[in-house]
C-alpha cells in the first residue's frame, strides 16, 4: 500500500488488539507500508513506511534484538564460550583466523550490546488491505 503525500501511519495494532512499533524512513516520493516480521510464522514484528523493500529491511534489522553475550558464541558456529574466546586468542596472537558468524546472523554497528542480529526469519512483505494489521491513517 502506498500513502498519499499527506498521509502518514499514526499507529499499528495486530488483529488480537497488540500494538505494533511504526518505523518511518521518511516520507519520501513512494511511502510504501511494509510489514516487517523475524518470526519463523511470520508474526508482525513492526510497520515500516519506506520508499523501497532495501530501505524497509536494513531498517528492520536495526530494529531486532541483539544476540545476548552468553549465546554469542553460537553465532559463530560455536559450541561452548571457551571455544570461542581460544579462537578469538588465537586471531589476536595472529596464530588464526578470526571466527565468522554463521549464516542467518549479521553485525549491525548501530545496535547496542554484542552487534549481532539473528536474521535467520527476518522478511519484508508490503501490506494489503487483507494483513492481519490494523493501521490508523491520519493527515501530516
Amino acid at each position: 500500500m502506498k500513502l498519499k503525500r499527506d498521509t502518514e501511519v499514526i499507529s499499528a495494532e495486530s488483529e488480537f488488539g497488540r500494538d505494533i512499533p511504526v518505523h518511518v524512513d521518511s516520507y519520501g516520493t513512494d511511502n510504501v507500508v511494509w510489514l516487517g516480521s523475524d518470526d519463523p510464522y511470520g508474526g508482525v514484528r513492526a510497520v515500516i513506511v519506506a520508499d523501497t523493500w532495501e530501505e524497509a529491511y536494513e531498517m528492520l534489522i536495526d530494529e531486532l534484538p541483539t544476540v545476548p553475550e552468553d549465546e554469542l558464541h553460537e553465532a559463530y558456529g560455536f559450541d561452548s564460550k571457551e571455544e570461542f574466546d581460544a579462537a578469538v586468542a588465537a586471531a589476536d596472537s595472529g596464530e588464526g583466523e578470526y571466527p565468522e558468524l554463521i549464516d542467518g546472523r549479521t553485525y549491525q554497528s548501530n545496535c547496542s550490546g554484542t552487534g549481532v542480529v539473528d536474521t535467520a526469519y527476518a522478511s519484508i512483505r508490503p501490506y494489503d488491505k487483507n494483513s492481519d494489521v490494523r493501521l490508523t491513517i491520519g493527515r501530516i
